[in-house]
C-alpha cells in the first residue's frame, strides 16, 4: 500500500486506489479525503475508467499516477463530538424538527403542543415494561399488559378530558 503507479501499470480491475491525478504531472486531485477509495473498473485504449467515492464514473488517462490502497482515518465520521459546542466550532447548526416550528416556518409546524408518548401505539414487544406517560402535568408510570396491545399509550393516563379505557373498549365493540 502507498505505491504511486501510473494507471497503465498492470493493475488488476477492481484495484483500490486514491490520490489520483486528472492530468499527468499536476498532482493528485481525486479521492483524497479521509477513508476515500476509488476503484479501477475498466481500461480502454489510453484511458482508464474509475468509480470515484461519490459514485461518479470517470475516464482518466492511463499515464496519470494513482496511489495504491485506501486513505487512512476511515472512521473520522463515526467519532462522537460529545457536546453541542464541538459541533458549533465546526460550523454545524442545530437540527430543529419541523413539528416544533411555527406554521410560517415549516409545513409540519403549528398546532397545540404534542408529546410523542401519548400518541404511540402499544406494541407486543412493550408487554411487561413500565413506561412513564405524561398527562399534561406529570409523568405517570404505566405497566403494559397483553390486553393493552394495539391501543394508544395516552388512553391509560387520565387527563382533564379523559374517557376511561373500559368505556372506549365498549364504544368500539358497539360500533361493529
Amino acid at each position: 500500500m502507498g505505491n504511486a503507479l501510473p494507471l497503465s501499470a498492470d493493475m488488476p480491475l477492481g484495484m483500490a486506489m486514491h490520490n489520483i491525478e486528472i492530468t499527468r504531472g499536476r498532482g493528485g486531485q481525486l479521492a483524497r479525503a479521509a477513508g476515500a477509495v476509488a476503484k479501477l473498473i475498466a481500461e480502454e485504449g489510453k484511458s482508464a475508467t474509475l468509480r470515484l467515492p461519490s459514485g461518479e464514473v470517470r475516464l482518466v488517462s492511463q499515464n496519470c499516477l494513482a496511489t495504491v490502497g485506501q486513505v487512512g482515518n476511515v472512521g473520522v465520521n463515526q467519532k462522537s463530538l460529545g457536546r453541542a459546542g464541538s459541533k458549533c466550532w465546526l460550523g454545524k447548526r442545530p437540527i430543529v424538527r419541523g413539528v416544533v416550528m411555527n406554521p410560517v416556518d415549516h409545513p409540519h409546524g403549528g398546532g397545540e403542543g404534542k408529546t410523542w408518548s401519548r400518541a404511540s401505539s402499544i406494541l407486543p414487544t412493550m408487554v411487561g415494561h413500565t413506561i412513564a406517560i405524561h398527562n399534561g402535568k406529570e409523568h405517570i408510570p404505566i405497566y403494559i399488559t397483553n390486553p393493552m396491545v394495539g391501543r394508544k399509550l395516552g388512553e391509560f393516563v387520565p387527563t382533564r378530558h379523559f374517557t376511561s379505557y373500559e368505556n372506549a373498549r365498549k364504544d368500539t365493540k358497539s360500533r361493529r
